[in-house]
């Protein structure tokens, strides 16, 4: 039997000791923190956006999202740009790991933690 591998771009969200990570083909690009300017009555989990490569994408906080304890964003965190097919966000990470090969059956995929 084939063992299924898949490469991720693993990141943390340091309160949780769990490492998280996005498939590398939707990954378009993994920046600095640049800045974020508000949107007034946006979504909760919606921080923002920024300006990327002449466009304005959503940036999202997955702390918001996942219903982690807020923290201050420091200019070291990373925003993941991601390639979605309605179009690109971004995403605030604490830290990016390198590129990573994963076993198939050692992932949970993130809508399996909420259907509990």
């Amino acid at each position: 039997m084939n063992t299924i591998f898949k490469r991720y771009i693993p990141h943390i969200l340091n309160s949780m000791n769990t490492i998280f990570g996005f498939p590398v083909g939707i990954v378009e690009v993994v920046v600095r923190m640049v800045a974020i300017k508000d949107i007034p009555r946006s979504y909760e989990s919606v921080t923002g956006v920024i300006g990327f490569r002449g466009k304005i994408i959503p940036v999202i906080d997955l702390r918001k999202t996942l219903g982690l304890q807020k923290r201050h964003i420091y200019v070291n965190d990373h925003i993941v740009i991601i390639d979605h097919h309605e179009g690109h966000f971004a995403v605030i990470v604490d830290q990016i790991m390198e590129v990573k090969s994963i076993k198939a059956d050692m992932m949970i995929h993130l809508e399996e933690c909420f259907r509990k």
